[in-house]
């Protein structure tokens, strides 16, 4: 007999029924943890907030066998009774994908979500998602919440990419749904039909953005996926230009493979998404890459601005160049329109003024985009794990009894 992958907590039976608004429906949490013992405590403390009938949460810590350091720090935390360590047996690759796909098989619920180690989600998430699921229709495969950060005011670096995090998801992903063009989800706080996520084969073990491509097959498949306003609070990765770096270029590697993946049939992809979803997935996921790896492009222009002339523009009609730059002027306008946005529908319209240092931002990312093209050929797998635990953390309670 295969020995029992669980450690568990002791028994659990609150007494606590659900409300009929739950509809009975139980409910698993994947948590994947690989040398998190910095937030083992913090982390502990939210799961324990959470406000869901305890017979009907299964929570699942996933660690890698080797990683002894954050499976003690979980122990000596003190483990929620709702909550139960997976240990991943030793493999070729060490991904969180392949963690999570080994873990799904033990899970309980119908509904299956991911947090990431150092997430505060809204105590009362669950609650909107299973009422969300339950009132759509089932074509609706999974639901993505709102990411941002506890630790905004760090820096200028995070306050910039607090800005993009609230773009992104209060305004591009909610106008990407209305389009009907299929969303690249995040990785954390999404949340699937455990039906449809074991029909597509679960995640890919070795797409260093699992999130985005599973986006993707499940559009393939058929499903929808939805944004839900919920909010969850993590940890920017913030502390220094290259830790930004490392994570961005991960990412952008992610959207390149995934982007490759699916473009190796491309009557195949067209069929699956039609044409509104196709040329969203090119603008998604090439356009996520290209629009970084054309900046220098965009900084010869400067030089054009400040009378230096740039060896890219001769030749070119001076109708033409100054059509460039009127679109980029507007380009700028629409950004900050859109920042404006975002901030106005999270309540932080005090950061305006720092949209304006973004310029000085976005070339973080085109530097992290060659980096990330180059892993494409020789680390295309390696996945460079983001570091939590750098920032002084808010105080939670756990729930009492």
């Amino acid at each position: 007999m295969r020995p029992s992958p669980f450690r568990q907590n002791g028994g659990h039976d609150s007494g606590e029924r659900p409300s009929p608004l739950e509809f009975r429906r139980v409910a698993s949490l994947l948590v994947p943890l690989k040398g998190e013992a910095a937030v083992a405590g913090q982390l502990m403390a939210a799961l324990g907030r959470m406000d869901y009938p305890a017979p009907l949460l299964d929570i699942k810590l996933v660690l890698e066998s080797c990683d002894h350091a954050t499976l003690a720090a979980v122990e000596a935390a003190g483990m929620p009774p709702t909550v139960e360590v997976v240990i991943v047996p030793p493999g070729a690759i060490q991904t969180k994908p392949r963690a999570m796909n080994y873990a799904l098989p033990f899970c309980r619920g119908e509904i299956v979500g991911v947090y990431d180690a150092e997430d505060l989600p809204d105590p009362r998430q669950i609650r909107a998602v299973v009422r969300h699921l339950t009132a759509a229709g089932p074509e609706v495969a999974c639901v993505q919440g709102y990411l941002d950060f506890y630790n905004t005011e760090a820096n200028w670096l995070s306050r910039c990419f607090a800005l993009e995090y609230a773009t992104w998801f209060r305004v591009i992903l909610p106008g990407v749904q209305r389009l009907g063009v299929p969303i690249p989800l995040g990785g954390t706080t999404v949340f699937f039909r455990r039906r449809a996520l074991e029909r597509i084969g679960g995640w890919d073990a070795h797409n260093v953005t699992e999130d985005a491509d599973l986006g993707m097959r499940l559009a393939r498949f058929g499903h929808v996926c939805e944004m839900i306003p919920t909010v969850t609070l993590e940890e920017a990765n913030a502390q220094s230009a290259r830790r930004w770096i490392r994570q961005r270029s991960r990412w952008l590697k992610g959207y390149a493979i995934t982007w490759a993946t699916h473009m190796r049939a491309p009557r195949s992809l067209l069929r699956d998404l039609g044409w509104r979803g196709f040329l969203g997935f090119q603008v998604l996921f090439l356009g996520a890459l290209t629009s970084y790896l054309g900046m220098p492009l965009l900084w010869s222009l400067w030089l054009v601005a400040f009378g230096s002339g740039a060896p890219l523009l001769d030749g070119l009609p001076a109708g033409l160049v100054s059509a460039v730059f009127v679109s980029i002027f507007a380009g700028n306008v629409v950004m900050l329109a859109t920042v404006a946005t975002a901030l106005a529908d999270s309540n932080r319209t005090h950061m305006l003024g720092w949209a304006l240092t973004l310029p000085a931002y976005w070339p973080l990312g085109a530097v992290a985009s060659y980096r990330a093209i180059a892993e494409v050929f020789y680390a295309p797998f390696h996945w460079h794990k983001t570091e939590h635990g750098g920032e002084e953390r808010p105080q939670v309670r756990k729930a009492q009894a």
